[in-house]
């Protein structure tokens, strides 16, 4: 097994670790199959952007200030295998969140409240987000593998 995705490279070995008809190799010299795992990653931040806004409620006035938060990730996840079987694969999940806080001050209505819609998720949350998504389609993958291997 070759490749520097350690969460899928792990993945793998955890997969095959009771499977004595396969024996897992780092050095792809001398083995019968070798898999080549490599990733890709994209993550987007905008930043997040506020607005603030002056209501009326009758004669009084109070302000909305609203916070949105967006985040995007996207990974991919290309296998290759090659030779006493060829196949290849690749494996994509996209993330998304979205957080709007609404934060009111002056004299507001009693029916205005401070209010959040939705959750903005880190970096590292939106990745595991998509490597679960990615090892679940993966595993039926390695599954299929399996019994091709096991058919030579």
């Amino acid at each position: 097994m070759t490749g520097n995705t350690n969460s899928f490279s792990n993945f793998v070995e955890d997969y095959f670790k009771n499977d004595d008809a396969i024996i897992l190799v780092y050095n792809s010299s001398g083995s019968d199959i070798t898999i080549n795992l490599s990733e890709d990653e994209r993550y987007s931040d905008d930043g997040g952007s506020v607005t603030n806004d002056t209501k009326k409620n009758g004669e009084k006035e109070y302000n909305l200030r609203t916070e949105t938060l967006v985040s995007n990730y996207s990974l991919n996840l290309s296998v290759n295998i090659s030779g006493l079987s060829g196949y290849y694969d690749r494996f994509s999940a996209e993330k998304s969140s979205r957080q709007v806080k609404y934060t009111y001050t002056g004299d507001k209505p009693s029916y205005e409240f401070d209010s959040t819609d939705g959750n903005y998720y880190s970096r590292s949350e939106l990745r595991q987000q998509a490597e679960d998504d990615i090892k679940s389609s993966f595993s039926n993958y390695l599954s299929r593998l399996s019994s091709a291997i096991h058919q030579l």
